[in-house]
């Protein structure tokens, strides 16, 4: 292993929340963390030949964690083999948000304005950066709008930063990738018009928001990660181009 990430899911089981917590046995040992960066140091015989290859995924999810050590067992069908030896940390971090956001984002036409809440966050500034690349007519809205690496993908990009209170001032209509859920989610449903399109990724709120999504006619949906190896070679590919 040479990097892992904490993510939001790793939190909410330590504190014994969501449905990775409610699946573990009473007393039994549960380990963390589900994104793998390392150097392959041992393989089956089959794959001898990827030793010393450095490679990155996702593995376990969701009730195997696990990349919280040192050295780990992974099967070659959960991570992307790296083309070149590349000693870079942030690769720790990119699978289980850029899985998520790019899933997400697939359930989200192409047509319509693109809302994303919390896009400072691990999936949020991946979302943004990847629905640029996808064409979406992109804004996000945050309670942050002076953020300053917001600042720098919005010049750099050409999108728009809204706060929540604007967000709030008129009804609208378009596609809402949440990122917040609860009573936040709430009141961005109040804001828009029968026709939107949300997709809500915390899993410990999304019953509650899609519940309150059909109340007024807007098309809702939960999402949870899945492993996609093709998946992980594009976000290596967009991220070695520096997208």
């Amino acid at each position: 292993m040479i990097s892992a990430s904490i993510n939001p899911i790793d939190v909410k089981t330590r504190a014994g929340l969501g449905f990775v917590a409610a699946s573990k046995r009473p007393n039994e040992f549960l380990s963390l963390g589900y994104d793998v960066y390392g150097e392959i140091v041992d393989a089956s015989e089959e794959a001898k030949s990827l030793i010393g290859k450095c490679a990155f995924g996702m593995t376990g999810f969701p009730n195997s964690p696990g990349t919280y050590a040192d050295v780990l067992d992974v099967p070659l069908e959960d991570v992307f083999i790296l083309p070149e030896v590349k000693q870079d940390v942030a690769l720790g971090g990119l699978s289980l948000a850029g899985l998520t956001a790019m899933q997400a984002l697939q359930r989200l036409p192409t047509h319509l304005p693109l809302y994303v809440s919390a896009p400072t966050g691990g999936v949020g500034h991946l979302a943004i950066q990847i629905a640029q690349l996808l064409g979406y007519n992109l804004i996000a809205v945050t309670r942050r709008p002076d953020n300053l690496m917001l600042s720098e993908l919005s010049a750099r990009l050409g999108f728009d930063v809204i706060s929540f209170d604007t967000f709030f001032a008129e009804q609208r209509q378009g596609s809402l990738l949440d990122l917040v859920g609860g009573e936040v989610a709430k009141q961005c449903l109040d804001t828009l018009q029968e026709g939107s399109i949300i997709v809500t990724v915390p899993t410990i709120t999304k019953d509650m928001i899609c519940s309150h999504a059909q109340s007024r006619n807007i098309e809702a949906e939960g999402v949870v990660v899945q492993k996609n190896a093709s998946q992980l070679a594009c976000l290596y590919d967009w991220y070695a181009k520096g997208g």
